[in-house]
């Protein structure tokens, strides 16, 4: 999760609220995936949340929340202006619209160790995990990845496969890892989770990397075979998924890693040889990093 600056929504945007002349600076969560309904405002240095379905405000830090009441008053008052809130809520459906295609452009991915592989739909939240029918009968695959149109009848349940993918620039695994989960034909809500298969482009097999608890291997194995001979296509188009999410996120890493770095480095400058490190040690800067 990524909270996104309204200014940095493209197009007419409202101009900020004042508080004592001051800008208020407008943060909302930008992750399709979440409905929270609460922004963060910065006034004075300060952040608070606010619920812009009931208006509620609190601190983030604790700490200061007795010290500075008197803000919490004055921007109560602020939200209780005509239109106030309505205009918040509106800033923030109209942040929840651009997250649907740059959320990913406003997380700290820095965070990513060696092997932690990314979920699609991390990056493409728009597109969530198709659920694909798997018949109770074997039938000519389709054309390309369209099913044809199946009914109930037709169908023993359909299977998804949501998928992970390696984003280090280190490594060039060619290989997919599918969360697969069984769906019951008729009820949506019956949504189970099988296991984890990974499937490697270059030697174009799967592998099962863990059963769920009650599921058989080789069956989990051979229920993905048969979705991937029904859907020729699917393969190919992971594969370029692969590529795709790749030339999008490893760039971005780098940029945000090479912008840490500087920062960390006008922050050691800034600091006096008997002041405390900046990295948190509790040690005096001349005897830790400024050694």
């Amino acid at each position: 999760m990524a909270l996104i600056p309204y200014d940095k929504v493209p197009g007419e945007r409202d101009p900020p609220l004042l508080l004592e002349g001051q800008p208020v600076r407008e943060l909302y969560c930008g992750d399709p995936r979440c409905d929270c309904l609460t922004g963060h405002l910065l006034a004075g240095g300060t952040a608070l949340a606010v619920d812009v379905g009931t208006g509620r405000l609190d601190f983030l830090d604790s700490q200061t929340a007795m010290a500075m009441e008197p803000l919490r008053e004055q921007m109560r008052r602020l939200l209780r202006g005509e239109g106030v809130l309505e205009r918040l809520r509106a800033h923030y459906q109209a942040v929840r619209a651009y997250g649907l295609d740059h959320h990913h452009e406003h997380v700290d991915w820095t965070h990513l160790q060696p092997g932690q592989l990314v979920p699609w739909t991390a990056v493409f939240p728009r597109e969530g995990i198709e659920m694909l029918p798997v018949l109770k009968e074997i039938r000519p695959p389709p054309e390309g990845r369209q099913a044809p149109e199946y009914t109930d009848e037709d169908v023993a349940f359909r299977l998804g496969l949501g998928d992970h993918y390696c984003v280090d620039a280190r490594c060039d695994c060619q290989r997919v890892l599918w969360e697969v989960y069984a769906m019951a034909p008729t009820d949506r809500d019956q949504v189970r989770p099988l296991g984890t298969v990974s499937y490697d482009f270059r030697k174009r097999v799967p592998a099962v990397d863990r059963a769920a608890p009650g599921v058989d291997p080789d069956q989990l194995l051979y229920t993905v075979l048969a979705t991937l001979s029904c859907f020729p296509g699917l393969v190919e188009e992971h594969a370029r998924r692969y590529q795709r999410i790749r030339q999008i996120l490893i760039p971005l890493i780098q940029r945000q890693r090479r912008q840490q770095e500087a920062e960390r480095a006008a922050l050691l400058r800034a600091v006096g040889r008997n002041d405390p490190c900046p990295c948190g040690s509790g040690k005096k800067y001349k005897k830790c990093h400024g050694a």
